[in-house]
């Protein structure tokens, strides 16, 4: 990028770079990306969402499971304050996505959702 002062004004030129970025360099940078998400996640996450994720870190867990894990009895409570914000950050998932009435459903962390934990878990 060149930047030309006019006056009171600047002028920005965008010229393009021959530069071609290796697999190395890529992978270098989604590592760095990766962490510094994860700490910015974890600073955006609730108090009920951390409680969800150290409930469902040992292995998917139920609705009634989850209840009773989070001292918890009113399902709108559950629905509004931990499992739709959860899920909207991409931190649980259902372990039947098709069916999400299915009285086998469960609920587990999702990618994301372990790499927060990790990342609690160190602080």
């Amino acid at each position: 990028m060149r930047i030309n002062e006019l006056g009171n004004a600047a002028q920005f030129q965008f010229i393009k770079s021959n530069y071609v970025e290796t697999a190395h360099d890529t992978a270098h940078d989604t590592d760095h990306d990766t962490d510094h998400d994860t700490d910015h996640d974890i600073d955006m996450i609730s108090k009920q969402e951390k409680k969800l994720l150290y409930a469902l870190s040992e292995s998917e867990l139920s609705r009634q499971e989850l209840f009773r894990e989070l001292e918890i009895s009113h399902r709108t409570t559950f629905n509004e304050t931990y499992l739709r914000p959860a899920k909207k950050k991409g931190i649980v998932e259902l372990t039947i996505p098709d069916k999400p009435q299915s009285k086998l459903q469960k609920y587990r962390l999702t990618a994301k959702g372990k790499r927060l934990l990790d990342s609690l878990e160190k602080k």
